[in-house]
């Protein structure tokens, strides 16, 4: 596009308009069509001069104008590079100021929470007209004062209530801010407080508050301790079995009721096996004699054992292999009986611990979802729920699971026992079997 201006502008030129008259007139004197054909050539090459010449005065100007662009750019990317510095470092400089802005605001209110925290304790009633530093130096005053009273011992007529809840007039004698002792003339003892600065009168202390009220220090004090003398101190209920069973949920109960199923399956189990134990069986064969003092312990299981096995020999005199084993068998039923009902119930009261957890913890959940965490008491409950039926099952699946092990064994030693006498009997009817074929 410039290039296209540039030959406008030559052409319309007065130097070159007359150029071209000055050769068209000699060229007019020629041949027509040489003349016509010179003139053409020379005013391209008149064109191609002033183009040229123009070509070098504007490559020459654009180079400088490039090599200037090329210079400012370098420059404006320089301080680019320094801005952006300057940037990061303004950047870093207001965060670090915005931190201590929010660090001073905390400590503000810090300081002001603890200002009036300072003024309820000291029961103080500082003007808002004082500026901070002379409200801190009252603060500071009063705290001192009070601390120099909690090292001293107070005397002073008040009024407090006795056992009976009665109002009395009496002697309080205050050691500092941590017990107190209320003397009257028929009682004394310690003090606790009872909220809204009253307070009641306990049986203990009684002689130690009469000795400090004569002004003598005894050798041990008996104190009440108290952290606040406006809080009221609530003792703690104990609650008894039924009480404790009943926090943690039907789920607590139903733990008991197996665990008291539990008790009486073992303590079934237990006198049953003792019955039914073998003693003095002779480690060789059996005679009648022998069989006769096995018959003897009634309810052992050999006796049974013995006594079916006899019922069985109506028909036959010597005792077969089969008749013994279904003797064995009825009487094995008998050891078993409720081994696998006690580890079953040591089994799932565990469980059932588990299952009042997750029912506790819902409806501890449920509670702060409805109310709230602002209230202990009110999460008590379903805490109290899950932790005291985890405790129930742990409780009654322990001893049930032991005693049941330990009562399996027993049986596994008397079925020993009984596969024993089967053995004795068996030898015994063998040494009959080869009398009877002797005397044949």
């Amino acid at each position: 596009m410039k290039t296209l201006l540039l030959i406008f502008s030559l052409l319309s030129s007065p130097l070159f308009a007359a150029l071209a008259e000055n050769n068209i007139a000699s060229i007019a004197k020629s041949n027509p069509l040489e003349e016509a054909y010179k003139r053409e050539f020379i005013f391209l090459n008149a064109q191609k001069s002033q183009l040229e010449l123009s070509l070098k005065k504007n490559s020459a100007h654009y180079r400088k104008l490039l090599k200037n662009l090329e210079t400012e750019q370098n420059s404006k990317e320089a301080s680019l590079v320094k801005l952006t510095g300057q940037n990061e470092k303004l950047d870093a400089e207001v965060n670090e100021l915005e931190v201590q802005v929010s660090a001073i605001n905390d400590s503000r209110s810090i300081f002001e929470s603890t200002m009036e925290q300072a003024q309820s304790m000291l029961e103080l009633k500082l003007s808002e007209e004082l500026t901070p530093s002379q409200k801190s130096e009252q603060i500071f005053a009063a705290a001192q004062d009070k601390m120099r009273l909690s090292h001293s011992i107070e005397m002073y007529n008040s009024s407090f209530y006795d056992q009976s809840g009665k109002k009395v007039e009496g002697k309080i004698i205050k050691l500092g801010e941590i017990a107190r002792y209320g003397v009257t003339s028929q009682t004394s003892g310690v003090l606790s407080p009872l909220g809204n600065k009253e307070w009641g009168l306990k049986s203990e202390g009684g002689d130690s508050a009469l000795s400090l009220a004569e002004g003598k220090v005894p050798a041990v004090l008996n104190l009440y301790l108290y952290e606040d003398a406006n809080r009221a101190i609530i003792e703690k209920e104990s609650k008894n079995i039924v009480q404790f069973i009943t926090s943690g949920g039907s789920v607590a109960w139903v733990i008991v009721v197996l665990g008291l199923v539990a008790l009486v399956l073992v303590s079934y189990r237990a006198f049953s096996l003792k019955q039914l134990n073998n003693k003095h069986i002779p480690h060789r064969a059996l005679t009648e004699s022998d069989l006769l003092k096995i018959e003897n312990h009634t309810h052992s299981s050999g006796a049974q054992f013995v006594q079916l096995i006899k019922n069985k020999l109506q028909s036959q005199e010597v005792p077969t292999e089969k008749m013994i084993e279904e003797a064995y068998l009825v009487v094995g039923s008998k050891l078993d009986k409720f081994g696998s009902m006690i580890l079953v119930l040591a089994s799932v009261a565990p469980l059932l611990g588990l299952l009042g957890t997750v029912t506790g913890m819902i409806s501890t959940f449920d509670i702060i979802t409805q109310f709230g965490t602002g209230d202990p008491k009110l999460l008590s409950s379903g805490i109290s729920e899950a932790l005291i039926t985890t405790e129930l099952g742990l409780v009654v699946a322990i001893p049930t699971l032991f005693f049941g092990n330990m009562l399996t064994s027993q049986s596994r030693k008397i079925k020993n026992q009984l596969e024993q006498i089967s053995y004795l009997l068996l030898q015994s009817s063998g040494l009959q079997s080869e009398k009877r074929e002797l005397n044949v």
